[in-house]
């Protein structure tokens, strides 16, 4: 035989465990997603490391043929001539990872404002969550209060204005 003191708390656990279900999913994503952005940095980061290498190592050759090209101008015109196409063809090359590094950052720009996007997104849906918690806390003391009302009752009923209610918050959280 259960006792009208039953009847709420276990429709209060019930409405607690969905909403602590539907929290820890909602946090499990956002940890999820907060995680690949991080790598995603750290490989982006990671490339254009290698990049700014690969253009220091490329300045650094450059220096050193412009040096060797000094030492040898006198020795025979044509290895001047072919030192000099090296050097226009080193130069584009260089220009070549300089496009690409200021891609690489275009890139890493674009990735920051969506991590922010992703954020702010997820920071509003958690106040929808607080207010669907104190919305449905409020239901819980109202049906409580009627339970003890009514106390020929064996089973409450929730008032359709708060069923109403709870389905106009569940159409707004979605």
């Amino acid at each position: 035989m259960r006792l009208e003191s039953d009847v709420a708390p276990l429709a209060e656990d019930d409405v607690c465990e969905r909403i602590t279900i539907s929290f820890n999913s909602t946090h499990r994503k956002y940890n999820m997603v907060e995680e690949r952005i991080i790598n995603k940095l750290d490989d982006i980061h990671e490339e254009q490391k290698t990049n700014l290498k690969q253009i220091m190592d490329k300045r650094n050759c450059n220096a050193a043929v412009v040096a060797l090209t000094a030492a040898t101008a006198d020795v025979s015109p044509g290895s001047v001539t072919s030192v000099k196409e090296k050097i226009s063809s080193l130069e584009v090359e260089l220009q070549k990872y300089e496009n690409q590094q200021k891609t690489l950052q275009e890139k890493n720009e674009k990735l920051l404002k969506m991590l922010k996007d992703v954020n702010t997104k997820l920071s509003s849906h958690q106040g929808e969550f607080e207010k669907f918690e104190n919305d449905l806390r409020s239901v819980v003391e109202n049906a409580n209060k009627a339970v003890a009302k009514e106390k020929d009752i064996k089973q409450s009923t929730i008032p359709m204005g708060v069923v109403l209610a709870l389905t106009q918050n569940q159409k707004k959280t979605k």
